[in-house]
């Protein structure tokens, strides 16, 4: 700008105007990426339900701090006869029981829990890794090797470790029930929690849980021809059924809650 002043001060001829600059070039924008629905649906489903330390977080936060080890009872299940079916939801079960009693047992009780979700994997068909894994945590709980922390984070990946169509081991397509069983011995603890605590808000993110539901409903359907018609796979199929009904609903009353408990301890009664 000071340029062009001092030459019209000069009488110097009239500048040439600049020449335009000239716009950029339009950038057509990359098409989005093409959405694999199959992809987005496995990786919806790697975690089919939340796990027991992840209710027992939900309880602590709403502020429900009743002792949910307290409702845990003593199980001993023997995995030698059972069907596969019927040994997953156990185990599952199982984990659970030791996930929520993991704060307040001693070494010997979680460890001699741990011997039993080692017998239950097995009977699984489970593989030489994961076995190993939780032997050693079982070892190192007894000789006091392992923080509770470390514990805790182990065993809570253990019951999440179950994705759709896979199971502990090269033969074993049962992981799901695994992973089914946990989550439905939590709920109970859960349900019982609540109503005890008369906190009922706390229910919505703890029952509200209707894709899980209907997800183990979904795989129980799939080669139910080929499943044996035990008492307790009868009573998981109705369990799931009600929890369905019930969990699509935005609220939940007392008589709502009541009803979880009530079917999810038809099922813990038969395992």
């Amino acid at each position: 700008m000071f340029t062009f002043a001092l030459l019209i001060a000069c009488g110097s001829e009239p500048a040439v105007p600049a020449p335009p600059v000239a716009a950029p070039p339009a950038v057509t924008p990359a098409p989005p990426p093409v959405l694999d629905a199959a992809a987005l649906e496995a990786t919806a489903n790697r975690v089919l339900a939340p796990s027991p330390e992840e209710t027992r977080l939900v309880l602590e936060r709403a502020g429900i701090t009743s002792d949910v080890a307290a409702l845990v009872p003593k199980r001993t299940f023997r995995f030698d006869t059972a069907d596969k079916d019927v040994v997953a939801v156990r185990t599952g079960v199982l984990m659970s029981d030791t996930v929520l009693t993991l704060t307040s047992s001693t070494d010997e009780e979680l460890a001699a829990r741990l011997e039993q979700v080692h017998a239950g994997l097995t009977a699984m068909g489970a593989g030489k890794g994961l076995l190993d894994t939780v032997s050693s945590l079982s070892a190192q709980t007894r000789n006091k090797g392992i923080s509770r922390p470390d514990l805790l984070r182990a065993l809570d990946e253990t019951v999440s470790m179950a994705v759709p169509e896979q199971g502990v081991g090269p033969d074993d397509r049962t992981g799901p029930l695994l992973q089914a069983g946990a989550w439905l011995a939590t709920i109970h603890v859960a349900a019982t929690s609540t109503l005890a605590s008369g906190k009922l808000d706390a229910a919505g993110p703890l029952f509200h849980q209707k894709p899980v539901v209907d997800w183990f409903l979904g795989y129980l359907a799939t080669d139910a021809a080929q499943r044996a018609p035990d008492a307790l796979l009868v009573q998981l199929e109705a369990t799931l059924r009600t929890l369905s009904e019930l969990a699509g609903k935005t609220t939940f009353t007392a008589e709502d809650i009541k009803q979880i408990e009530d079917a999810t301890g038809k099922l813990l009664s038969l395992v």
